[in-house]
């Protein structure tokens, strides 16, 4: 397909999410060749950074050639709609590569955070999720950028899990961002399901955007239905697994007030 017609179905796509923008200055030729270069990179990227990844498998006591698996290459149009929020920067998107740890316990996750942000882990940043890493530099061809923890303060959707973003180099000068995924191993269903739900609720929200027009009432409720949906999925899971106790203390009272008026788990992190 030539640039000018993956460029026409981007547009498409992305112009309602955008609110009706076009949006020349991120969806263009030059951003759509360094993107669709990004994705042609992703296998080696994946083949540099899967030593790596299993080797903080081993660490957690977990086999690491049933414990890290395959992640799905971000798509282009999802790659356009993050670079929108980085300045249109398309190199910047930090999952287009995405490797997966699948734990078993929450105390993997305890073990994880001692890893790479030591015995008193510390956060910062925005939403508190952002962990302050230990060291950057664990192997001299990769960086680690970011410890973004969503099992200590969850997303606006109510999903956990650990995203170790990676700077994989493919040569002296080029390199493309890799993302662990840490993820519960009895929690893929709930992906699958909370991103069905999504893309439910985002096809609802671009037909009123296409057709001009505000939401029905039966519209904004079915997407907050679907929103509501997620994150009681999320919580159950929560509960089910025994990850609560790695919440952020005030974030796991404000869920159940009752349960948590008792002293605070060893494993809370404040």
């Amino acid at each position: 397909m030539s640039y000018a017609r993956t460029l026409q179905k981007l547009s498409h796509t992305l112009t309602p999410i955008w609110g009706g923008e076009k949006r020349p200055d991120i969806l263009n030729k030059s951003n759509l060749e360094k993107a669709l270069a990004l994705q042609g990179d992703v296998g080696e990227a994946k083949e540099i950074a899967l030593p790596f990844t299993k080797k903080i498998a081993k660490k957690l006591g977990l086999n690491p050639d049933e414990a890290v698996v395959d992640g799905p290459i971000k798509k282009l149009p999802r790659i356009f709609e993050k670079a929108a929020k980085l300045d249109g920067q398309v190199e910047k998107v930090p999952d287009i590569a995405r490797l997966r740890i699948l734990i078993k316990k929450p105390e993997d996750i305890i073990n994880l955070r001692k890893m790479l942000l030591g015995d008193k882990p510390k956060y910062e940043g925005e939403g508190d999720r952002m962990g302050v890493l230990l060291n950057k530099h664990p192997q001299n061809n990769i960086i680690v950028n970011e410890f973004e923890d969503y099992f200590h303060v969850p997303s606006s959707t109510g999903r956990v899990a650990v995203h170790i973003g990676l700077k994989v180099p493919l040569s002296s000068t080029r390199s493309i961002p890799v993302e662990i995924q840490v993820i519960h191993e009895d929690m893929l269903g709930t992906e699958d399901l909370t991103h069905d739900n999504y893309e439910k609720s985002c096809q609802i929200e671009r037909r009123a955007k296409e057709e001009g027009r505000p939401q029905t009432p039966q519209e904004a409720e079915a997407i907050s239905l679907y929103r509501q949906s997620n994150e009681s999925l999320y919580t159950a899971d929560c509960f089910a697994y025994d990850l609560m106790k790695l919440r952020r203390p005030d974030k796991r009272k404000k869920i159940v007030p009752n349960l948590y008026a008792v002293p605070q788990h060893e494993y809370a992190v404040a």
